[in-house]
């Protein structure tokens, strides 16, 4: 094998594996991430909202369903919800009874909003003179 071809076939690996596992979401799966996503506008807005950030927001304003479609690609992507997301609606259940996975859950929920806050904000920045 060529040296110069491993790169294309570890991206091309990499599509696959990625199609393969988003399709093997089961519905439970899909309904959690949706039933997580829907709570994302209540976390971004009241920091969106804040009248101290205003005008450096003025440029390029912040749309908060981008920033959930950002969330709902990171609790897609998440390596450790993987099999969860796959589950039974019956095996989603009994996790979900769990502090453990519900704290997860909330956790990595919270750190998907402000991760995706905060690559918006750096965008929005970008555009702003603070003089």
């Amino acid at each position: 094998m060529q040296f110069q071809r491993l790169p294309a076939l570890l991206v091309g690996a990499l599509a696959l594996t990625t199609v393969s596992a988003s399709a093997q979401q089961s519905a439970a799966g899909g309904t959690l991430v949706q039933g997580l996503v829907s709570r994302c506008p209540t976390m971004a807005t009241p920091i969106l909202s804040r009248p101290e950030i205003a005008e450096s927001l003025s440029a390029r304003p912040i749309d908060t369903s981008v920033v959930c479609a950002c969330v709902a690609e990171a609790l897609n992507q998440d390596l450790k919800l993987k099999t969860s997301l796959q589950a039974s609606q019956a095996e989603l259940e009994a996790l979900l009874r769990t502090s453990k996975f519900k704290s997860y859950l909330f956790a990595r929920t919270t750190a998907a909003v402000f991760s995706c806050l905060a690559s918006e904000f750096n965008a929005s920045l970008e555009l702003v003179n603070p003089e």
